[in-house]
């Protein structure tokens, strides 16, 4: 099972990677972008909010006049008390421009969250688990410079344990995003 996860998390770190120098050669405005930040988020009845970093490359496949069409990947990890996630997404972002200065966007992305429970008596429950989840966010990327922009972002996390439970949060993320490839 462990093998497993591990191919899973390089395989997509590879895909995240691979849609750049594809998209940068294309039409501007449809080149890939890197974003990366800090992030908060509650889960399930958890006394603590968890504490942790996204990061996310978005490969621009189509831009026509203001919007743009980009695939989204999305690897996440967050820290809490007693135990973490790591977050392996990926779906479709659409991007609109409303001035040059900013770029909003929503996305739908769909995944593997894997939750870790730290010391953990494994005779009584289960200490680490795959959970299917999805996201659909949103978010705004503020110029700051040519090559930097200030992200904020929000997204619901929606977990769907293979038990039956479910559970619904939100996740806060702030940060930068830059183009990659190209000027």
């Amino acid at each position: 099972m462990r093998n497993r996860i591990a191919w899973s998390t390089v395989m997509a770190v590879l895909m995240m990677g691979y849609g750049a120098p594809a998209s940068a050669q294309g039409a501007e405005g449809a080149r890939a972008t890197l974003g990366a930040g800090l992030s908060f988020m509650k889960v399930g009845d958890a006394p603590d909010t968890g504490t942790g970093f996204v990061l996310d490359v978005d490969a621009g496949v189509m831009k026509r006049d203001a919007v743009r069409v980009g695939i989204v990947g999305d690897l996440s990890f967050h820290g809490f008390d007693f135990f973490k996630t790591l977050g392996l997404l990926g779906g479709v972002r659409v991007t609109a421009t409303s001035n040059p200065n900013v770029n909003v966007f929503g996305q739908f992305l769909v995944g593997v969250m894997r939750t870790t429970i730290d010391d953990c008596d494994s005779s009584e429950f289960v200490c680490a688990d795959n959970n299917r989840t999805f996201a659909p966010g949103g978010g705004v990327d503020v110029r700051l410079t040519d090559r930097v922009s200030l992200r904020v972002q929000v997204d619901l996390v929606v977990i769907k344990f293979f038990d039956g439970e479910s559970f619904s949060k939100p996740r806060f993320w702030f940060g930068v995003s830059m183009p990659l490839g190209g000027s």
